[in-house]
């Protein structure tokens, strides 16, 4: 959908408040919308305009409360995001809040067995395939923060069976590859990283820094 079309989905949904200023699905579509066009300041007022925690229809406080959290993400904000997941996961536990609130932990770099066990839950939930392309690379994350390298791969290389073009699982496969010593391989995930995304630049200078340490080490495939 273009974003000319999410702005006329916008005023419809102004529309809507306007005539029935009580109506919480309208500001959580209306929020998915703006978050959708990157407007996270408008989305955020807009969803917490609904005082989501006092709604009686607790599903549709977790909808709003996942989004917030989202927002929260986007924002750098990890510790609203964590309290904005844990009571969406109160209200309605999702694959999506549980993601959201390892996400949240792992950035922050704090409770990672907790974020490792919040992926797993979201795992047994057996959500959407498209998924688990994300939820293997957070689970890798954690373990990588961790220094379990053997767990980090093993969870990259689930990551990547899922999606072979999921930019991120290279990048940090190739971090642990270069902790443990294997140089070439590491060379061959920031390789595979910046062909997927030439923009990458942390890829970039990794891979630059791994040339000129190891000039005689030829990049190999990591699948």
């Amino acid at each position: 959908i273009e974003e000319e079309q999410w702005e006329d989905a916008i005023a419809s949904f102004d529309k809507a408040l306007s005539l029935k200023p009580k109506y919480p699905i309208a500001n959580l579509e209306k929020g998915k919308a703006l978050l959708t066009i990157g407007q996270l300041y408008e989305a955020e007022e807009t969803l917490r305009a609904t005082d989501p925690e006092n709604l009686s229809n607790k599903k549709l406080a977790a909808d709003i409360l996942n989004l917030l959290g989202i927002i929260s993400l986007r924002e750098d904000e990890l510790d609203e995001a964590v309290k904005e997941f844990e009571k969406a996961i109160e209200y309605q536990p999702t694959a999506s809040s549980y993601l959201g609130l390892a996400e949240a932990l792992v950035r922050r770099e704090t409770d990672l067995d907790d974020a490792i066990k919040y992926v797993d839950q979201a795992i047994n939930m057996r959500p959407d395939p498209s998924m688990y392309t994300r939820l293997y690379s957070m689970k890798g994350r954690a373990y990588l923060i961790k220094g379990d390298h053997e767990m980090a791969n093993e969870c990259f290389l689930e990551s990547l069976s899922y999606n072979d073009n999921f930019v991120l699982s290279y990048f940090y496969l190739g971090v642990s590859y270069e902790k443990t010593g294997d140089i070439a391989l590491a060379k061959g995930a920031f390789t595979k990283a910046i062909e997927l995304n030439p923009d990458y630049d942390d890829a970039y200078d990794a891979l630059e820094r791994l040339n000129n340490e190891y000039p005689d080490i030829n990049p190999e495939a990591v699948r």
